[in-house]
């Protein structure tokens, strides 16, 4: 950590942080990574959360049609979200989002692009002290042998000499915060989601 922070790859970490939520349902990551970023970003709601403030919330992220979105609250609560989804709900709000899907790289047709522009799209972001972008990952937990499996949070910071990311898990009742080595996550993204056929990736959002 104190490495990370003397070379500059931890400023991520501090706004996120300051907005680390658990999240409310076990299914929820993706809503929950999304409105801690948002608040990280100062993002304005355009709606009153509570008494008199501003904020986004969880259930303030919900689609107010199926129609809209192309998923309904009770389907998140039952099967959570794909990455596909995930990008048509945070457009829905009208926020900047970027999606790009890893592959794995024994795949004849991945190539080292793929891979290399994610480890130097860490690296900007994790340096960025203006704070107006951050990366939500979309992986497999299975693949970096934790239970269960599609999995969203926030990356909040890189070590660079060690090759390590530091993740800011929202489901805190299962894990805290952890390293991970940068071509590992890689990896986990890489993995095939079962109700897509499609590989996970990497989303960039910003305000």
């Amino acid at each position: 950590f104190r490495e990370a922070f003397d070379d500059g790859t931890l400023e991520s970490y501090f706004p996120l942080a300051e907005q680390f939520i658990t999240q409310s349902e076990p299914s929820y990551c993706s809503i929950s990574s999304l409105a801690m970023v948002l608040n990280a970003l100062n993002y304005d709601p355009k709606r009153i959360w509570k008494g008199s403030w501003r904020w986004v919330s969880e259930e303030m992220l919900h689609c107010e049609s199926k129609n809209l979105c192309g998923h309904s609250e009770e389907k998140v609560r039952q099967t959570g979200m794909s990455f596909g989804e995930f990008e048509t709900l945070t457009r829905c709000h009208g926020v900047g989002i970027q999606g790009f899907r890893a592959c794995h790289p024994a795949s004849v047709s991945c190539g080292s692009e793929g891979y290399t522009k994610f480890y130097k799209t860490v690296e900007a972001i994790s340096r960025n002290d203006k704070n107006n972008m951050f990366m939500i990952v979309n992986y497999s937990r299975k693949r970096l042998s934790q239970t269960g499996d599609g999995h969203f949070s926030p990356i909040a910071a890189f070590h660079k000499g060690e090759g390590y990311v530091l993740v800011l898990d929202v489901a805190r009742f299962k894990y805290p915060p952890y390293w991970v080595k940068i071509e590992d996550m890689w990896d986990a993204m890489a993995v095939v989601d079962k109700a897509t056929n499609e590989a996970r990736g990497y989303f960039l959002i910003e305000s």
